[in-house]
C-alpha cells in the first residue's frame, strides 16, 4: 500500500458490515485512522481487531443514525475528544436499505418514513456535523454511498430510487456549496455486490448478471477501492459526480 491517506481521519459510517467494513479496511490500509460506527458493539470490535490485526489504526463509537441530531452529534463529539480533532474524511455509507420489490402503491408509509430518516436525514446530518472541522481546515472528502438505482428506474423500485436520488442531489448541493473551500464531495453508486446478505438470497439477484456487460457482480473491496481514491491526492480535483460501480450496467 502506497500511504496515500496517511495522517487522515476518517469516519465511514455503517461499516460494521458488507461495503462499509471493507472501505474502514481499505482506508486503514493506506494509512487513515479509522473511526468505525454501527449499532452492532460486537461486530464493530471485530471490524476494528480486524484492522488492528493488520497493522491499521481504528476504533469503534456505537451509533445508530436513526437517533437523529442528538446522538449524531454525540458521535462526532466522542471522535473529537477521544482523537483531539474532526473528521478529515466521511464516508456516508449506512442507510435503510429496501431489499424486496414494491410497488407505489404497495410501499407502506412506514417504510418510507424509515428509509428517509436512516438514508436521507442521517446522511445530511452526518456531514453537518462533520463540516465544521474541514470548513476549519480549508479541506476535506465526504463521499455519499448512492446507488445505480439513483441514476435509473426499475419496477418495484421508485421509492428507493427517490431516495438514493436524494443523496446523490446532496452531493450536487454540498459541491455548490463547499468546494470553493477545499471540501470535494462525490457520490459512489453501486450495483449489485455481493455481500454476505446479497450471496445469502444469490438466487434473487442472478438474473441480472446477463445485464451486466462484465458478466460479473462487484464485490465490497471493488467498492472500497473507488473510495480510497476518492479520498486520496489523486482525486482533488474531482467534485461534484457520481462514479458507478456496477460492471457496466448503467452504460446499456
Amino acid at each position: 500500500m502506497s500511504g496515500s491517506l496517511a495522517g487522515k481521519q476518517a469516519l465511514v459510517t455503517g461499516s460494521t458490515s458488507g461495503i462499509g467494513r471493507a472501505i474502514a479496511r481499505a482506508m486503514a490500509a493506506e494509512g487513515a485512522s479509522v473511526v468505525v460506527t454501527g449499532r452492532s458493539e460486537e461486530r464493530g470490535r471485530a471490524v476494528v481487531d480486524g484492522i488492528t490485526a493488520d497493522g491499521g489504526t481504528a476504533f469503534f463509537v456505537r451509533a445508530d443514525l436513526n437517533d437523529g441530531k442528538a446522538g449524531i452529534d454525540a458521535l462526532v463529539a466522542a471522535i473529537q475528544d477521544r482523537t483531539g480533532r474532526g473528521v478529515d474524511i466521511l464516508v456516508n455509507n449506512a442507510s435503510y436499505n429496501i431489499v424486496s420489490a414494491m410497488s407505489t402503491v404497495e410501499t407502506p408509509e412506514s417504510l418510507m418514513d424509515s428509509a428517509l430518516l436512516g438514508s436521507v436525514k442521517g446522511t445530511f446530518l452526518v456531514t453537518a456535523a462533520c463540516l465544521p472541522w474541514m470548513i476549519a481546515q480549508g479541506s476535506g472528502r465526504i463521499i455519499n454511498m448512492g446507488s445505480v438505482m439513483g441514476i435509473i428506474g426499475k419496477p418495484g423500485g421508485s421509492f428507493y430510487t427517490a431516495v438514493k436520488a436524494a443523496v446523490h442531489g446532496m452531493t450536487l448541493g454540498w459541491t455548490a456549496e463547499y468546494a470553493s473551500l477545499g471540501i470535494n464531495t462525490n457520490t459512489i453508486a453501486p450495483g449489485t455486490v455481493l455481500t454476505d446478505a446479497v450471496n445469502d438470497v444469490y438466487e434473487n439477484v442472478a438474473p441480472q448478471l446477463p445485464f451486466t456487460p462484465t458478466q460479473k457482480f462487484s464485490t465490497p473491496e471493488d467498492v472500497a477501492a473507488v473510495a480510497v481514491f476518492l479520498a486520496g491526492p489523486g482525486a482533488a480535483n474531482i467534485c461534484g459526480v457520481t462514479i458507478p460501480v456496477d460492471g457496466g450496467w448503467v452504460a446499456v
